[in-house]
């Protein structure tokens, strides 16, 4: 059956109310301090890596019982709320806690901390490279081979955010070195600037290359802080999967 007609769509929209009762239930139950501790910056990162997305999977079984074929259809919802962690289509068993011995001690400080965490602050700027995946160079002719790359910033998150994009990099490994060659960035080393609210920007860079080879463009390092909260330092943002590129002589 089609996902969009009914039952299809008729279980999914009652599912759906389910969750957002169940969601509001579990906000209503925190406590007011914490949800002032949430506020402001905390809230603002924490938001970077929230969606609202509903997964819906269609299957069929072919099942034989009693020696009869029989075929199963059904539909499972996964709900996600959260970029990176697990979702499940159902609420999933506790295990029960295992027995401890009690240890009593007197806590230090039992005040909410209020500053958003290096994994939260890691997501703030979500970052893209645009290139050809292969690049034919007469090096006969020209002993550099330069391929125009882009670098695309994104801001995730409803507030000004200040970026500070570093090209300048040294391959320590000499396992990688031996993989993906080694290469430069032309031009401008360092890149300041600033994302307003979920804004985009592009940088537009040059690697060059002396050999044919596979190199790995994935090197700038990106980081990021809130705008108007100065006790937020610099996080280094979450690197993308390698950006490999193929070099071939024309």
């Amino acid at each position: 059956p089609l996902s969009s007609a009914s039952p299809c769509a008729d279980f999914f929209y009652r599912s759906l109310s389910s969750e957002l009762k169940k969601t509001q239930d579990q906000l209503s139950a925190y406590p007011e301090k914490h949800r002032e501790a949430t506020e402001g910056a905390v809230r603002l990162v924490e938001k970077c890596s929230e969606v609202d997305l509903s997964i819906v999977i269609l299957w069929k079984a072919y099942v034989v019982e009693d020696n009869k074929q029989l075929i199963l259809e059904g539909q499972h919802h996964v709900v996600v709320r959260t970029v990176g962690k697990e979702a499940f289509s159902h609420s999933q068993k506790e295990e029960p806690p295992e027995m401890e011995l009690l240890k009593f001690f007197r806590p230090e400080n039992t005040t909410v901390s209020t500053r958003p965490s290096v994994e939260q602050l890691s997501n703030l700027i979500k970052t893209s490279l645009h290139y050809p995946e292969s690049f034919h160079h007469p090096f006969h002719q020209k002993s550099l081979c330069l391929v125009p790359v882009t670098l695309l910033l994104s801001n995730c998150s409803k507030a000004d955010v200040d970026v500070i994009v570093d090209l300048r990099h040294k391959t320590t490994s000499p396992e990688a070195l031996e993989t993906h060659g080694s290469f430069t960035w032309l031009g401008q080393t360092q890149y300041k600037l600033q994302l307003k609210s979920q804004e985009m920007h592009s940088l537009q860079l040059k690697a060059c290359f002396v050999h044919t080879g596979v190199y790995n463009l994935g090197t700038p390092r990106v980081f990021a802080k809130l705008s108007d909260h100065v006790t937020v330092f610099e996080t280094s943002q979450q690197n993308s999967m390698p950006a490999l590129i193929i070099i071939n002589n024309a």
